[in-house]
This record gives C-alpha cells, structure tokens and sequence, in this order.
C-alpha cells in the first residue's frame, strides 16, 4: 500500500511546485528594463528567437526532436526499458526470498545435526 501512495504523494508535490514556475515562464511578462529577457513578451519568447539563430542543421535536430518520429520510437524504448527494470526487480526479490528460505533451513539443519550429536555423544557416555 505504501509502494502505491509514496510516489503518488511525490507526484502530487512535483505537480504543485510546477505549477508557479510553469506560471512564471509562461505568463509574467519579465523586466523591461534589465535582465537577459528584456524586450519580450515572456520567458518563453526567447526560446524560438534564440533557436532561430543557430545553424540549420542543429535547428532541424531540435525541431525533430519535436516529432512523432522521435516521440513514439523514444516512448517505446523507454517503456521497454521500465517492463525489462520491473521484470529484474521481481527476479531479484524471488531470488532473495529462496535465500532467506534456504538461511532458515541451514539453521534447522544445525540444530538439528546440534541436537543430534549431543545425543550420540551422551549415548557414548552410558
């Protein structure tokens, strides 16, 4: 139940501290007078301004990377990635609970084999 609402709680807090920077960059105009964002409308102006004053080839990557042709390859290879991370997790938390399952039949055996020996030698003693 934890593992579900943690990160739902970290969510909720990224989603709510985003929302005054997302506010800022988008909607207050900056200062008019100083200021590397003088002369624009918002932050966010200066963004295609300055994109439109690099060299084309570097303007085509950024603009494909815009693109569904990036988008959907990207979404794929992550979510292959976060199934193949899950998949391993699992394994892992398997293999752990064999060895702790394997820890606490070696520790029977030894009380038992204890147990055992303590027996043969009292018998030895009669």
């Amino acid at each position: 139940m934890a593992n579900f609402f943690f990160p739902l709680v970290l969510l909720l807090g990224l989603a709510i501290s985003a929302v005054p920077v997302l506010y800022s960059i988008f909607l207050i105009p900056p200062s008019k007078l100083c200021g590397p964002f003088r002369g624009q409308s918002s932050i966010w102006a200066q963004i295609p301004e300055s994109i439109s004053s690099l060299p084309q080839t570097i303007q085509n990557f950024i603009f494909f990377l815009g693109t569904q042709a990036f988008a959907v390859p990207l979404l794929l290879i992550s979510s292959i990635l976060m199934v193949y991370t899950l998949t391993l997790a699992n394994s892992y938390g398997r293999l752990i609970s064999e060895l702790k399952r394997q820890i606490e039949t070696e520790a029977q055996n030894k009380v038992f084999l204890a147990q055992r020996a303590v027996a043969l030698s009292s018998n030895r003693a009669l």
